[in-house]
C-alpha cells in the first residue's frame, strides 16, 4: 500500500515507550494499524533516516522543482492524518504487532515488508519524501510522553551496531559471540570498526576485549566517544573484564572495505587478530 497519510501513539507502560502505534491511511482511504516495540522502531527509523538523506541529495542536483514535490507530498501526509482512537492504544490487537521488516529499496522509495503476528504480512510503500515525515512524527509521539531517555537511546542505537564480542585473554584461541542481525542491516552502516580494551591487570596492562562493530560517524567525534562508552557497558566481555580489572585505554581501527562489501565473520576476527597483535607490539615496547 502506498501511504497518503500516517498518523503515530505511543503506547506506555511504567511511564515509558512501550510500543509505538502506526496508522497508515492508503489512496483508496483504507486504513492499517500496526505497532512496532523499540527495537523494531529503531529499524525503521534507520531505513527512514537513509531515505531522508536521498532528499538532500536530489535537493541539491535538481533544485526547486524537486522541492515543490517535496513540499506536495508533505503536505498530502499533513492533510490526510487518520484517527487513532483510544480503544485502539488502550487495547492493541497483538495480532497487528510487527515481528520483523525489511526493506526493499528503489530509485526514489522504498517498500517495507512487515510480518505480522498474526502471520499477515503487509507492504507499506512509503516515497523518500515522506520519510522525514514519518520521522518527525515518531519523534514528537516520543516527546509528547516526555520520554527523553528512550529518544537518546534510539539517537545512539541508529548510530552503530555490534557485531562480534570477543574474549581476547587467549589470543591462540579466540571465543566469541556473534551478534545476529536482520541481513539488509549490514547495508545502513558505512565503516567496519575494530576495538580493542585494554585493562590494567597483576601482569601490567593486557588486552582482554574486543568487538567489532559497524558505525556512521566520524571515530573522533564526541558522538563516536559516546558510543564506545556504551559498548563497554553492553558487551557482556568487556562487562565481565572489568568487574575484575581497570579499563585503561580503548583502541580502534577502521578496516578498510569497499563501498557496500559485507565482511564475513571469520575475515572481521582476522582484522581484530591482527589489530591485536600490532596494539600489543607496541603497548610492549
Amino acid at each position: 500500500m502506498g501511504i497518503k497519510g500516517i498518523n503515530t501513539a505511543p503506547i506506555i507502560q511504567d511511564d515509558r515507550l512501550f510500543l509505538m502505534s502506526f496508522k497508515f491511511k492508503d489512496s483508496s482511504n483504507n486504513e492499517r494499524i500496526c505497532f512496532m516495540q523499540i527495537p523494531t522502531l529503531i529499524d525503521f527509523l534507520l531505513i527512514l533516516r537513509c531515505c531522508a538523506s536521498r532528499v538532500g541529495q536530489r535537493l541539491a542536483a535538481q533544485g526547486e522543482d524537486y522541492k515543490s514535490k517535496c513540499v506536495a507530498d508533505n503536505e498530502l501526509l499533513a492533510n490526510n492524518i487518520p484517527v487513532i482512537t483510544q480503544e485502539e492504544v488502550m487495547q492493541p490487537d497483538p495480532g497487528n504487532l510487527v515481528m520483523s521488516i525489511a526493506p526493499k529499496l528503489s530509485q526514489d522509495h522504498f517498500s517495507l515488508i512487515a510480518v505480522l503476528h498474526n502471520e499477515h504480512v503487509m507492504t507499506i510503500e512509503i516515497d523518500d519524501t515522506q520519510a522525514e515525515f514519518v520521522i518527525l512524527a515518531v519523534r514528537k509521539a516520543i516527546e509528547y510522553i516526555k520520554d527523553d531517555e528512550t529518544l537518546r537511546m534510539i539517537g545512539t542505537f541508529m548510530d552503530f551496531m555490534v557485531l562480534l564480542d570477543v574474549d581476547l585473554s587467549n589470543i591462540s584461541n579466540l571465543k566469541y559471540n556473534e551478534l545476529k542481525h536482520e541481513p539488509w542491516k549490514q547495508y545502513f552502516f558505512a565503516k567496519y570498526v575494530a576495538i580493542l580494551y585494554c585493562f590494567e591487570t597483576e601482569n601490567g596492562k593486557q588486552l582482554l576485549a574486543g568487538n567489532i562493530i559497524k558505525i556512521n560517524i566520524d571515530l573522533e567525534s564526541p558522538q563516536a566517544e559516546n558510543i564506545l562508552q556504551q559498548i563497554t557497558m553492553l558487551t557482556p566481555t568487556c562487562k565481565a573484564m572489568r568487574e575484575k580489572n581497570t579499563l585503561c585505554q580503548t583502541f580502534t581501527h577502521v578496516i578498510p572495505t569497499a563501498q557496500n562489501q559485507v565482511l564475513t565473520r571469520d575475515e572481521c576476527l582476522r582484522a581484530l587478530y591482527n589489530f591485536c597483535l600490532e596494539t600489543q607490539t607496541a603497548l610492549s615496547l
